[in-house]
């Protein structure tokens, strides 16, 4: 008997080694966490409890604050966290710099994983919601002792498991990765895509504005098919707070039409263009 149709097979491990080996995502958010990490450390957007983890109050935390979500840089020894937060949902990134004793020398290695904290308010008695709209780091606040202790001791493979890392039942945890274990591909590809917009949002208003201050006198200067009319840095003043989108590249062509690319564009489509006027 001849077979006509072919068998559809999927092997979900082809997908993850696709994209730790292949896209090498796990190395690259690697590096956006380091980056992130300095930069909001930098900009005071950072806690660290130095071992003294009770009466934690994250709402206090000088967050850096975006239109939708607001990120915090936090460390305990050995544990780095960079929390991004919307509302009572966490996506939480971690860095685990790990000790290994071998011939009684100290060795160190990074692992690095995510995972989400969320306060499912549908299982919340609604006369306590509203508590978590005033504080919606509330339960974050109260476990998170536990999340530093059990992923220095190794244990975020097993956040999953209420009965490892005890919650309240309204409290869901979804571990994303866990070194080179990758446990959701939608949502690692989700956290990837938050991170790498943090990177380039914060390397925007920082390295970008800063390189273009630095830059000398380019008008006329070509900047792929045009050529710069003008470098803005200062903000426009009509504005309460820096307004990034005011800041960047006026370009013009041939025809005396001009354009205009600000910080974020430039960090996105022009970095190339960017360097050939520094270097």
């Amino acid at each position: 008997m001849k077979i006509k149709e072919k068998v559809f097979k999927f092997d979900g491990d082809k997908i993850k080694n696709n994209i730790k080996y292949e896209m090498r995502l796990l190395d690259k958010m690697e590096n956006s966490f380091n980056y992130v990490s300095e930069k909001l450390k930098s900009l005071k957007h950072f806690k660290d409890f130095k071992g003294k983890l009770d009466k934690i109050n994250l709402g206090k935390l000088n967050w850096d604050e975006g239109k939708s979500y607001n990120w915090v840089y936090l460390l305990n020894k050995n544990v780095h966290l960079i929390v991004r937060s919307y509302g009572s949902h966490h996506t939480i990134f971690v860095k685990h710099i790990k000790e290994h004793i071998f011939k009684e020398k100290k060795y160190y290695a990074n692992i690095y994983g995510a995972f989400i904290f969320n306060t499912n308010l549908d299982k919340v008695n609604v006369e306590f919601q509203d508590m978590y709209i005033e504080n919606p780091y509330k339960d974050l606040n109260d476990e998170l002792e536990q999340i530093f202790k059990q992923i220095n001791d190794n244990l975020m493979h097993l956040f999953w498991n209420s009965h490892s890392l005890i919650r309240p039942i309204h409290c869901e945890v979804h571990t994303i990765y866990n070194g080179e274990s990758i446990i959701s591909v939608d949502k690692l590809i989700f956290s990837a895509e938050e991170l790498s917009n943090q990177h380039m949002g914060l390397y925007a208003e920082n390295d970008m504005l800063e390189a273009l201050k630095q830059l000398p006198d380019c008008t006329g200067k070509d900047f792929g098919r045009k050529k710069i009319n003008r470098i803005i840095t200062d903000f426009p003043t009509h504005y309460s707070e820096p307004y990034y989108h005011g800041v960047g590249i006026e370009t013009i062509d041939n025809d005396g039409k001009k354009d205009f690319n600000d910080v974020y564009s430039l960090t996105m489509y022009y970095m190339g263009e960017v360097e050939k006027l520094i270097f």
